[in-house]
């Protein structure tokens, strides 16, 4: 009797940041192969493509990429509120210190995630149909040299450091839902995985929408719009709802994943 009234100390309580690493290896590409093609349906309605796309072109490198993403990421984050608090979990730790634990993650990994979103959207808008990813990014250097693969970095940049909105949102649901328990039912923190990848992605979208069309373009067609050019051509084709086209897509997407990614971290 005694027993079941201890409370068993949660696997975050103890967890190394090595293994907060591996399970967000495991995680990313979970996540990526369950929402990749919602991604690419998302893709395709921001770019207002006619022509038609496979649901899953473009997903080797994003699926095998994501899970060393997700490493560093999350052991980032995981080593970032240790270092920044005394606490033993992030539900204990302060919301601001939560907040820069996530940017700092992102900052971490968005030199690489804007080469990998790169070469992705280009295969899924299908830009250079036929071609492998060696063959997409001997183009790229081709026609805009070494830098046309960190083209749209500014916007990913800024989306990226938005992963600290990501496990605010993520951390204030886990708070919530236990109330004065830190141990969640598996449900309770896929829900609260679902209500942080809803939420992060609404605020961050429109910072995808400009992202896209400006990693959409084609060096060798002599496209070279930038990151503010292109969100002014954005607004003058739509206005404000122009950077929330293909919301929907992005929306069915970011809960399952978030409800699988999260959780298993």
């Amino acid at each position: 009797m005694e027993a079941d009234l201890r409370r068993t100390r949660s696997p975050r309580e103890t967890a190394s940041p090595y293994e907060a690493m591996v399970a967000g290896c495991v995680a990313g590409s979970i996540g990526q192969l369950v929402g990749f093609p919602l991604d690419t349906l998302k893709v395709r309605t921001q770019l207002q493509a006619t022509r038609e796309m496979a649901l899953f072109s473009g997903w080797r490198v994003p699926v095998a990429t994501a899970g060393a993403i997700n490493c560093a990421n999350f052991g980032v984050y995981d080593s970032a509120w240790r270092s920044l608090s005394d606490v033993d979990d992030d539900v204990d730790a302060p919301s601001s210190v939560v907040f820069a634990a996530g940017a700092c993650g992102g900052f971490v990994i968005s030199p690489v995630s804007t080469v990998i979103s790169r070469v992705k959207v280009l295969q899924q808008s299908c830009a250079f149909p036929g071609m492998n990813v060696r063959d997409v990014c001997r183009s790229l250097v081709e026609g805009g040299g070494m830098r046309s693969l960190w083209c749209g970095f500014s916007a990913n940049f800024c989306m990226e450091c938005c992963r600290g909105c990501y496990m605010l949102f993520f951390v204030g649901a886990k708070r919530y839902l236990g109330g004065e328990s830190k141990d969640l039912a598996l449900w309770k923190r896929s829900l609260a995985g679902a209500f942080a990848g809803v939420a992060s992605w609404i605020v961050v979208y429109p910072l995808d929408v400009v992202k896209t069309a400006v990693q959409a373009q084609n060096p060798l067609k002599g496209e070279r719009t930038s990151t503010t050019e292109m969100a002014l051509r954005l607004y003058k084709d739509g206005g404000v709802g122009r950077f929330y086209r293909g919301l929907g897509f992005t929306v069915l997407r970011a809960g399952p994943v978030a409800g699988v990614l999260l959780p298993t971290f």
